[in-house]
């Protein structure tokens, strides 16, 4: 779980350096593109779940099947 509260306090010293409008930027897009893999990953990792899932349900309807025959 995300910890939305240091996440906050850490964005607040980073903005107390002393940074050119520049710097500053580059480290906010930096951070945004960070935030988007993190978040592209943990969808494709749901996705890979529900793929797990789904196969093994068709596993388990594939034994049933060979079991009753």
């Amino acid at each position: 779980m995300v910890n939305h509260a240091s996440e906050e306090e850490n964005m607040d010293k980073i903005s107390t350096l002393d940074l050119s409008n520049d710097q500053d930027k580059e480290i906010q897009d930096a951070i945004n593109k960070c935030v988007t893999e993190v978040q592209n990953i943990l969808e494709q990792m749901a996705n890979g779940q529900t793929e797990i899932d789904r196969l093994k349900a068709e596993t388990r309807a594939m034994l049933a099947e060979l079991i009753a025959a």
